[in-house]
């Protein structure tokens, strides 16, 4: 008998299990996940009073919906949009249906940083479905693809996360701290320029053209600020690389190179580049 009590109990207990999603943790702002706009993130509360906190960049002037659909019938979500500063509550939504999705729609006041908190209106209600979807999008472009990629640090070639991503499309990105990928969904179909930033780097752009449905790949080497002439890669040493990068740029095979590395300063890289590097390298400078 004692022992079938056991049992019973421990199945109990695994069939009430509940578990954590794929975000966590991210119960405050300190902790919040980057979101990719336009593409759906599967959250659930796993335990009383669970909040799931993410952020994104958004550009002034755009209008943005915030949304949570898919619910489970015992979720009943509150989305909370919060300023650059993680502490003023811009807006909420909270209809006080459970099952039935929230929605916020709002257009950015300025460039910067945003937190979105998604509660359950029930905090003490925690089981393994209460589940839900999170999504923040832009209003959708008639054609449209993706722009993707990697962003690492030309010296250490790290990942660089939180990086700062734009176009002149009006499309936003943050580069993941984990990997440095980054992920532009439904981008207009078009020429752009792609800017990325990030402090303590060199201002990083990139021109492109995006066909519909098409997928361009941009992987990023951000350049520490404190780089010498010379130095084309931004390693901090000048040497045969930098000499074969030089050749590769005066061939057209290569258009990167760290800023206000090349000689004269007029931000171009010619045959006088070439033989300072050259000379640098054999020790004669």
């Amino acid at each position: 008998m004692k022992r079938l009590m056991i049992l019973c109990i421990t199945a109990f207990c695994f069939s009430s299990a509940v578990y954590a999603d794929t975000y966590e943790p991210d119960d405050d702002v300190t902790k919040a996940k980057i979101i990719v706009l336009e593409k759906s993130q599967a959250h659930s509360f796993d335990k009383i009073g669970d909040t799931d906190w993410v952020k994104f960049y958004a550009l002034a002037e755009q209008l943005y919906k915030i949304r949570t659909l898919n619910l489970s019938s015992n979720c009943d979500t509150r989305i909370e949009l919060y300023n650059i500063d993680g502490i003023i509550l811009l807006q909420f939504a909270d209809d006080g249906i459970a099952g039935k999705e929230e929605l916020i729609e709002w257009k950015c006041p300025k460039n910067g940083v945003y937190y979105v908190a998604v509660k359950n209106a029930d905090p003490k209600i925690v089981e393994t479905s209460v589940n839900y979807d999170l999504v923040i999008s832009q209003p959708t472009a008639p054609y449209s693809g993706r722009i993707e990629g990697t962003v690492r640090d030309s010296v250490s070639r790290l990942p660089v996360g939180d990086v700062i991503i734009t176009t002149t499309q009006r499309r936003s990105a943050l580069s993941s701290p984990n990997d440095g990928y980054y992920d532009m969904e439904n981008h207009p179909a078009d020429n752009y320029t792609l800017i990325a930033e990030a402090d303590g780097y060199q201002l990083f752009t990139v021109s492109g053209t995006l066909s519909a449905s098409g997928v361009a790949k941009h992987d990023i080497l951000l350049c520490p600020l404190t780089v010498k002439q010379g130095d084309l890669n931004g390693d901090h040493a000048i040497d045969l690389k930098d000499v074969i990068l030089a050749l590769k740029i005066l061939a057209g095979l290569s258009e990167t190179c760290c800023d206000n590395t090349d000689i004269n300063g007029d931000n171009r890289i010619g045959m006088e580049d070439v033989i300072y590097i050259l000379q640098s390298v054999a020790e004669l400078r």
